[in-house]
């Protein structure tokens, strides 16, 4: 019924302490809005309260999503297209009487400084970690209800409030993300690049089978004349002995039955292996706000027909990821899914050309058009190395 609803996590997280000030939390609802939207909704008397999200748990980066609520009924509302495989939602208190662990600004630029603030109650003791620079005592303890620091790096800072009879109470984290483009800065990223598609077509004449599918690793190096907000990665597979056949190798399984004849006559391409290196290869376009790539991914395969055997270098995938926004929690990693059309030659910034000679030849004799060609799956995944 709901051929195009995507996984979320959506996670209402409202932190309350013996050490902190508590407050009522209001309850957050999630509903299905058309086929492609999600709506959030919140009692309209909590107004101090934000909806924000993540796509790691782990990183404790969370960000205001792009939109405001808007007043309906006795409800804020906002409205979200489904555009991810998987996000993380829950509501953060930004007004007055928050006593939410939070950074004014959460985002600077290197050299520039951010204020920590969280709302103390007597009798507790604070620290802060990593351990803050001027204005923290030994072992990150703190005093007040704020403190400015001015991290180097994205950073993550942990508070802990404890008291005397019970020990550690609690802990909650923020995170202050340091230049924006620090993500271009690195020198080079691994990526991960894997696609599927299948795809039968039948005429009078003949039967086509079309399974291909890859799974490969690149490394991907920083090309000379890239800048702080404008940089190119080119890179070519990245070698690798695991055995997992998922982990490090393509296959193809293309198969044509020719019924013209008394008899059909079939020919099967069938290959398995890692793509041909300095053949293969994925390129990388990234800004501050943005980033698109193109890949092409050959292997060796073997053609089976009765007229013999022979071997053959033979496509598995080539294709172009049209410009997609980065958020800023994404600066660790990018990581996203897309069902991608299958064209040739390519007329749109998204395709995928299934570029084995019978994948291409469905395209020039007409027999698969972009209108009954069906999709690709792309997956992708970028990171600096650790």
């Amino acid at each position: 019924m709901f051929s195009k609803l995507k996984t979320f996590g959506v996670a209402l997280c409202v932190l309350t302490m013996t050490c902190h000030v508590e407050a009522q939390s209001p309850s957050l609802s999630v509903s299905l809005d058309l086929p492609d939207f999600l709506q959030f909704s919140w009692p309209s008397n909590f107004t101090s309260w934000q909806l924000v999200s993540t796509t790691n748990l782990a990183s404790g980066i969370w960000q205001p999503v792009p939109l405001p609520p808007s007043p309906s009924s006795n409800a804020l509302t906002v409205l979200l297209p489904i555009s991810e495989v998987k996000r993380y939602f829950r509501l953060q208190q930004t007004g007055a009487g928050s006593c939410v662990f939070h950074a004014t600004p959460p985002v600077i630029n290197k050299g520039d400084s951010s204020t920590l603030t969280w709302c103390p109650v007597s009798g507790c003791t604070y620290r802060i970690s990593p351990r803050p620079g001027p204005g923290g005592g030994a072992g990150g303890i703190v005093s007040g209800s704020s403190l400015v620091v001015s991290p180097t790096n994205t950073t993550v800072y942990t508070l802990t409030a404890s008291n005397n009879v019970l020990g550690i109470t609690s802990q909650d984290t923020t995170a202050i993300i340091c230049n924006p483009c620090g993500w271009l800065q690195v020198s080079n990223v691994e990526a991960i690049l894997g696609f599927r598609y299948p795809r039968i077509i039948s005429t009078a004449s003949y039967n086509f089978t079309i399974l291909q599918a890859g799974f490969v690793k690149f490394n991907l190096q920083r090309l000379a004349g890239s800048t702080d907000t404008d940089a190119y990665f080119f890179g070519f597979p990245t070698a690798d002995s695991s055995s997992s056949f998922l982990s490090n190798k393509a296959l193809m399984n293309n198969r044509e039955d020719d019924k013209t004849g008394p008899a059909t006559f079939t020919t099967t391409e069938v290959g398995a292996g890692l793509p041909l290196v300095g053949v293969c290869y994925l390129s990388l376009h990234l800004t501050c706000t943005a980033y698109d790539f193109t890949y092409n991914v050959l292997i060796d395969t073997t053609e089976t027909s009765q007229f013999g055997t022979t071997s053959s270098i033979d496509g598995a995938g080539t294709g172009a990821i049209g410009p997609r926004p980065i958020t800023v929690g994404e600066y660790g990693e990018i990581n996203n899914e897309a069902q991608i059309p299958a064209q040739y030659p390519p007329t749109s910034a998204e395709y995928f050309i299934p570029s084995s000679d019978l994948g291409e030849r469905l395209f020039t004799t007409g027999t698969a058009t972009p209108a009954n060609a069906g999709t690709a799956l792309v997956t992708w995944i970028f990171r600096p190395p650790p």
